[in-house]
């Protein structure tokens, strides 16, 4: 009889900061769109969150996955923000432009 190939599947995920391996009962789904999952985890080593997208297609699954100072919460309600527009952008080079304080000032060397 061939060997059961269910062993092959596993979710081994490890925080990028401290390697420990997650504890999946803290993972929680955030939404859900068309074959993709939003996921959020924190460490319960080193309190790392991380924000993955999981992908499900026939060739199998795959993981985008970045760490982040916010809370599932803070993701959640960031979808109603709106998007950065070209006049935003225009708007705040007409400010420094005029004399504004810089967000970033250049240090001298």
């Amino acid at each position: 009889m061939p060997p059961n190939p269910n062993h092959l599947i596993r979710f081994n995920a490890r925080c990028p900061v401290c390697e420990q391996t997650y504890d999946m009962q803290h993972l929680r789904i955030l939404g859900e769109r068309d074959q993709q999952v939003l996921t959020y985890i924190d460490c319960a080593n080193c309190s790392t969150a991380m924000l993955s997208i999981l992908s499900i297609s026939p060739q199998g699954m795959t993981a985008q996955g970045a760490v982040t100072d916010l809370t599932p919460e803070e993701v959640i309600d960031s979808e109603e923000l709106k998007p950065v527009s070209a006049e935003d952008v225009l708007l705040v080079h007409q400010f420094l432009d005029q004399g504004g304080q810089p967000l970033f000032p250049r240090k001298t060397l």
